[in-house]
């Protein structure tokens, strides 16, 4: 398993600091998030993961398989002909210890004019695995910077504006001070705010991804177990500990939990370019834990894959993304939740084509719609250096408004943002009305299923819930309003569908201004 063999175990004391040129990057730096554009992943050959999903991540994505010898291209090639799309892969020949290629693999950095690999000490005595950065690097021609600490992969995660977070191994296996260490995060890695944690699941590995995921910019996923189990409180305590933390976009972060009541290694997933790849035990924990992503991450598809996995060891740890070094790369802090009496918004976004080439002035937009009405753009004017300015229109009280931000480079590459852009866009309205994080954050006490109905749509709430301003309105796809429930009862509401025709209609819960989308199917 991940764990140390006897011999790595004898020779622990070797794992030290390798002593290299250790200039900085220039500033401004900034840690790639996986759930940025990439692409594609590192898979090292033998693989770790199942042969379908190498087969799925090779549909859209590139695969660069790291392979011990020239044999394994061909036997590649050969044996999975047909369960693998061939055109999206790529080999590169790199002699390797092991498959945990997110612990030892590259840490991806967005600079002023390019993408760069960031190398450490990796904290295993695999002195052919602790190589493999650097010659990725020389292989795709990364700028490469080498930082003079032991981490690990399994244990960081960032949100990609300068916030990461990891358990106290960072601290524990360096001899410097925890103070040069986050010195060391912050100049290579361009870590400003470090959340370093005491690891709650007492096992030997230590790494976050055993409990622990940054899902977007502002959402925090957390393994949850029975109060029986002999880590709850431990567990409890690091949730409790972000839901105390600001986000990088101002906002309190919202904490998912998804049940590992027999430690289950669900927050061990990946995330690439809109899908994500969850293990699963085979259990009836697996459907509810898929269930978590999809609510989690709308627009994003959700796969659960069967393996050898381990509670300290699963996807995550054997296959690790591959940074765009040409990537459009857009920040946007959103506008989103009640806006009050404001009516008038502006949309400002930092946006850099790491091609090098010029931005296309005349596709740099902001797509918008209103009380869930048709799309429609303005263009983002440049500003100074690399951020651009859009001017809404003036709105008018109490209405709904979605937005994504969409460019373009003139060598093709294009970006949005949010990644999925139309399909789950940011929200906001102006008046009063409640927030999506608002909903979210009541998640435990409504439940809505928009799925196809033929009479009926069921909104329910659990015994513990109060709101008399709570209600439901229906929309037509243009935006006219329908139909308006109030007060909800506890448990079980029927909202009647049999006077609406056949088509798809929209549905809003007034503590929310996020749009459910239902579809009326008439028999």
């Amino acid at each position: 398993m991940h764990m140390l063999s006897a011999d790595e175990l004898y020779n622990q004391t070797t794992v030290q600091t390798r002593i290299q040129s250790a200039a900085i990057p220039s500033a401004p730096v900034e840690s790639l998030a996986e759930f940025e554009q990439m692409s594609g992943a590192f898979v090292s050959y033998p693989w770790g993961i199942t042969l379908d999903m190498i087969s799925e991540l090779s549909k859209k994505d590139t695969v660069y398989f790291v392979l011990n010898n020239t044999s394994d291209e061909s036997a590649i090639k050969e044996r999975y002909k047909t369960s693998i799309n061939l055109t999206r892969c790529k080999f590169i020949l790199a002699a390797h210890d092991s498959y945990w290629i997110r612990d030892y693999g590259p840490m991806f950095t967005a600079g002023k004019d390019s993408i760069a690999i960031t190398d450490f000490s990796y904290n295993r005595n695999r002195p052919q695995d602790d190589k493999m950065p650097q010659l990725l690097a020389s292989y795709y021609r990364f700028p490469y910077y080498f930082m003079n600490i032991i981490q690990t992969g399994g244990n960081y995660m960032t949100d990609g504006y300068g916030v990461a977070a990891a358990s106290q191994l960072v601290y524990n296996e360096n001899t410097i001070t925890k103070e040069q260490v986050c010195q060391q995060m912050k100049d290579y890695l361009g870590i400003q705010t470090y959340h370093v944690l005491a690891d709650p699941n007492n096992t030997y590995i230590d790494h976050i991804d055993c409990w622990g995921k940054f899902l977007d910019v502002d959402k925090v996923l957390i393994r949850s177990v029975p109060i029986t189990h002999p880590q709850y409180s431990k567990i409890e305590q690091v949730a409790d500990y972000f839901k105390t933390q600001k986000s990088s976009w101002g906002t309190n972060y919202q904490i998912i939990r998804v049940n590992t009541p027999n430690n289950e290694p669900y927050t061990n997933s990946f995330i690439l370019n809109k899908k994500v790849y969850v293990p699963i035990m085979g259990t009836e924990w697996d459907n509810p834990a898929l269930e978590v992503y999809r609510k989690a991450l709308p627009g994003y598809e959700v796969f659960g894959y069967k393996g050898d996995w381990y509670s300290t060891d699963a996807i995550h740890c054997r296959v690790h993304e591959m940074a765009d070094r040409h990537m459009v790369r857009i920040k946007h802090t959103p506008i989103r939740g009640a806006q009050g009496n404001k009516t008038l918004f502006s949309i400002e976004a930092t946006i850099k084509a790491y091609s090098g080439k010029p931005l296309n002035s005349d596709s740099l937009l902001v797509y918008y719609k209103v009380n869930f009405g048709q799309w429609n753009t303005v263009k983002l004017s440049h500003s100074t250096e690399n951020t651009y300015i859009a001017q809404l229109p003036l709105f008018e009280k109490d209405q709904t408004i979605e937005y994504y931000i969409y460019a373009t480079d003139q060598t093709g590459k294009r970006a949005t943002q949010p990644l999925v852009g139309a399909i789950a866009p940011y929200v906001f309205s102006t008046g009063d009305i409640f927030t999506e994080s608002q909903l979210l954050q009541r998640e435990t006490e409504i439940k809505i299923y928009p799925n196809p109905v033929s009479d009926w749509l069921s909104i329910t709430t659990d015994e513990n819930f109060q709101d008399e301003n709570l209600s439901i309105e229906i929309y037509s796809g243009n935006g006219q309003l329908l139909k308006r429930f109030s007060k909800l009862n506890t448990g079980n509401t029927l909202i009647d569908c049999r006077n609406l025709a056949t088509g798809i209609y929209h549905l809003r819960v007034s503590t929310s201004s996020r749009c459910e989308t239902f579809k009326v199917i008439k028999k």
